[in-house]
């Protein structure tokens, strides 16, 4: 039985397929929680592949089909860890203490 959701997932794009010249023809997120989400190949998802290793926010349809979760991606956006890292680090220091 499929389930669909839509939502945004939070990861790494990483390669799961190579043509026979070693050129990535498929990705995935790899996400926080250490679950993998297939992209599907659609206009937005074609655009993670040139996004290899790179942080991102993918929002889209899921569809749980056995043990394999696809997201059909509808929107992207490249995050920045450096600067989250960062915010948290201030909100743990200042978040606390209650002083800006």
């Amino acid at each position: 039985m499929d389930m669909t959701d839509t939502k945004t997932i939070r990861g790494i794009v990483i390669p799961v397929a190579w043509d026979e010249k070693g050129n990535v023809i498929s990705v995935a997120i790899a996400t926080y929680h250490e679950e993998k989400y297939l992209v599907a190949d659609n206009i937005a998802g074609r655009k993670l592949m040139s996004l290899l290793k790179k942080n991102v926010a993918v929002h889209g349809v899921i569809k749980d089909e056995d043990t394999v979760k696809i997201i059909y991606a509808k929107t992207i956006r490249i995050e920045n860890m450096e600067l989250e890292k960062q915010e948290v680090k201030n909100e743990k220091i200042h978040g606390n203490l209650g002083r800006p």
